[in-house]
């Protein structure tokens, strides 16, 4: 579900969510290859390939990871987890589309991790894949806000967050208020007009 769908089955915009495990990501024991993204006519009609989408809420926001990473060195994990997506990203492609990637946590403690792209749909370019207990944020075109507004709009605070390319101004106005952590660069602020 996506856009107007989504807001008619009452996800609102930032509702929609898929997560590695269902699709075949390493690990899962599916004996299938992790997700490389390919177009298809459901794509084309606005649902992504082979992704069931879930109820938005904690329930569906991320599958909670055990003591690790996430809790003991959360911006290790965004670092390392940006650094992998980035290099699986094709070359002529890095340039042009973000990847954010953000550890979350639900009222309860429990803590998970979203994926996001700036490419409509939640689009993952071919060799990008999700790892076991990911979940991808359909949004709307920023990758670091989309996740900001997929969290607010579920009650979860973001812990960390990073992006393959440097957090514009805008994204970095959208995550201040969070209090959370920004592990890879930020793009300068513009100068101010004299």
């Amino acid at each position: 579900m996506y856009g107007a769908q989504a807001l008619l089955n009452g996800l609102g915009l930032f509702g929609a969510v898929y997560d590695g495990a269902a699709v075949g990501a390493k690990g899962t024991g599916t004996g299938k290859a992790p997700y490389t993204s390919t177009v298809s006519p459901d794509a084309e009609a606005g649902m992504p390939y082979a992704h069931p989408v879930k109820e938005a809420g904690p329930k569906g926001a991320g599958t909670s990871l055990e003591r690790g990473l996430a809790y003991d060195n959360p911006s290790n994990l965004v670092q390392n987890r940006v650094s992998e997506i980035q290099s699986q990203i094709p070359a002529n492609s890095q340039g042009r589309i973000t990847m954010g990637v953000a550890v979350v946590e639900d009222a309860n403690g429990v803590r998970s991790v979203l994926v996001s792209t700036s490419e409509p749909r939640g689009y993952l370019r071919p060799g990008v894949s999700l790892q076991e207990g990911e979940k991808v944020v359909v949004g709307t075109g920023h990758a670091e806000a989309d996740i900001v507004s997929y969290a607010s709009a579920n009650g979860l605070k973001v812990v960390d967050i990073g992006a393959t390319r440097p957090v514009c101004a805008s994204c970095q106005n959208v995550i201040e208020p969070t209090g959370a952590n920004v592990s890879t660069p930020l793009k300068p602020l513009p100068k101010a007009k004299q």
